[in-house]
């Protein structure tokens, strides 16, 4: 059995960020992770002529960048200074709403499209503009606006950790049981790995998703977790997200970078099939900067799953759709020479607060819970995740320091 101080379990953003934070204090850390790698979901992708550094949980939030083009669904554009207006005035709303009110982001938004002035002199802009900023920032709860992301998180930023950090990983290690309540008397914490290996540590950082936690925290945990965290974790919506990047014969789009922002009409959805229906979840196309010839093409929600199950082939020809109906009125598109679909993010909106709360031994935090669903502030990119690995850190500092 290996000892150390801390143990930090998923080597994404999160664990990562941990890892530094805990090295720099002068503790001794471990890094498990389950796959042959680290970095978690930021990895780059074999695509085209070139690889593409692909961040699955990459901030495109985009609103105010140069070179918007809004595009409604029947191929109409609007201007990108009535655009970046509209878009300006929801985000004014969000801003300016309570956040001590139990109202999610999305009635906060709703309720907009019905009071705020600019988006009345719009009507019939604001609900497919509401439906896009919703989708670009994963406001999430897709189809029910009760459970959509909280008023009550919504900021900050943190850099990523880049510079490689002199601790102990190891890959290809998969977690099967966390025994927090190992040794009471020391307040020791057991990790058990699938190969059988076994480690202890003072305190434990784990960084899992929130699908992983949904579907493991029975068997991942002994004793089981307290019945309220169990119910946030039940709780917790799924955000999904999968992207597409569509390489063409040669560039259309007029600049790069370009960002086109797709604004769905409820006639326009209506024009395509129930196994056509994920095409009516994709919101964006934005240029990639080491891809000339590429766009890098955004789905959101329940879309994602129907995605995943199509053929290469069925995505093309739901694209070429898709392109045929909104940007071949405006541009001439050229040829789809190669696609490749990388691997949806399932974050959880709502319940951050909660899920953060560490997993005690008398007042000692003894094993913490970081990733991205865990941020206060952004529960959606990698920013957040960094944000939640540092906030992690800091506290087991404080905590192994004030021993």
């Amino acid at each position: 059995v290996k000892m150390t101080d801390v143990i930090v379990i998923g080597l994404g953003a999160a664990g990562v960020a941990a890892l530094r934070k805990l090295h720099d204090a002068g503790l001794q850390v471990l890094g498990l992770e389950a796959a042959d790698r680290i970095g978690g979901r930021i990895k780059t992708v074999k695509f085209g002529e070139n690889n593409v550094k692909d961040l699955d949980l990459l901030d495109v939030s985009n609103l105010y960048l140069n070179n918007n083009n809004y595009i409604q669904t029947n191929g109409e554009r609007v201007p990108e200074d009535k655009g970046k207006s509209i878009i300006g005035a929801l985000a004014e709303e969000v801003a300016r709403a309570d956040k001590k009110t139990t109202k999610s982001v999305a009635e906060c938004l709703r309720e907009a499209g019905r009071t705020n002035e600019l988006l009345n002199k719009h009507p019939t802009l604001s609900k497919p503009f509401i439906e896009y900023y919703e989708r670009l920032n994963r406001i999430g709860a897709q189809g029910d606006t009760r459970y959509s992301k909280s008023l009550r998180s919504l900021e900050e930023y943190w850099p990523y950790p880049s510079k490689k950090i002199p601790v102990q990983i190891e890959l290809n290690k998969e977690v099967e049981n966390i025994n927090w309540n190992a040794d009471q008397s020391n307040q020791l914490v057991q990790v058990k790995c699938k190969d059988g290996s076994v480690y202890t540590a003072k305190r434990v950082i784990i960084t899992a998703s929130v699908a992983v936690l949904k579907e493991r925290h029975n068997q991942l945990f002994t004793p089981s977790l307290p019945t309220a965290k169990i119910n946030t974790i039940k709780d917790l919506q799924l955000c999904l997200l999968g992207k597409i990047y569509v390489e063409f014969t040669k560039p259309w789009w007029p600049k790069s970078p370009s960002y086109f922002q797709i604004l769905w009409r409820d006639e326009d959805k209506a024009k395509f099939t129930s196994e056509e229906r994920w095409i009516t979840d994709i919101y964006g196309l934005d240029s990639v900067a080491s891809q000339p010839n590429s766009l890098l093409t955004w789905v959101y929600g329940g879309g994602v799953e129907q995605m995943e199950r199509q053929s290469l082939e069925q995505v093309q020809a739901g694209l070429n759709k898709l392109f045929d109906l909104v940007l071949r009125k405006q541009f001439n598109v050229t040829p789809i020479k190669s696609i490749v679909s990388v691997l949806t993010e399932e974050n959880g909106s709502g319940g951050a607060m909660e899920l953060s709360e560490p997993l005690y031994q008398g007042d000692i935090p003894v094993v913490c819970f970081a990733g991205e669903a865990t941020s206060h502030h952004r529960h959606w990119d990698v920013q957040g995740a960094v944000e939640s690995g540092f906030r992690e850190a800091k506290r087991l500092i404080k905590s192994l320091q004030s021993v």
